[in-house]
């Protein structure tokens, strides 16, 4: 399960730390790369990315994420970050 996300005026690893700090309480984050592409890891837990779609796009996946938990940490990102939730599929 996903969020997908306009951030502006925020750069990818910011908005990674941001991301932890807010689910975990600390900044651990990394990046990690897929071939072409790349993501951030969230924690140290292997449960929480980061992807960068472009632009200003991003997408959250949770790893445990049911749809109760995805609304909830939708509006949470809403509200604190002051991004704009996007459809799933562009």
């Amino acid at each position: 399960m996903f969020i997908r996300f306009h951030a502006r005026r925020w750069s990818e690893e910011d908005l990674a730390k941001r991301l932890c700090q807010l689910m975990y309480g600390k900044d651990d984050v990394w990046r990690e790369e897929q071939g072409s592409t790349h993501r951030w890891n969230i924690g140290i837990c292997n449960d929480f990315w980061l992807h960068p779609e472009g632009g200003e796009i991003f997408r959250v996946h949770y790893r445990y994420g049911t749809p109760e938990k995805q609304q909830a940490l939708a509006v949470m990102l809403e509200w604190r970050l002051d991004v704009k939730l996007l459809p799933e599929h562009p």
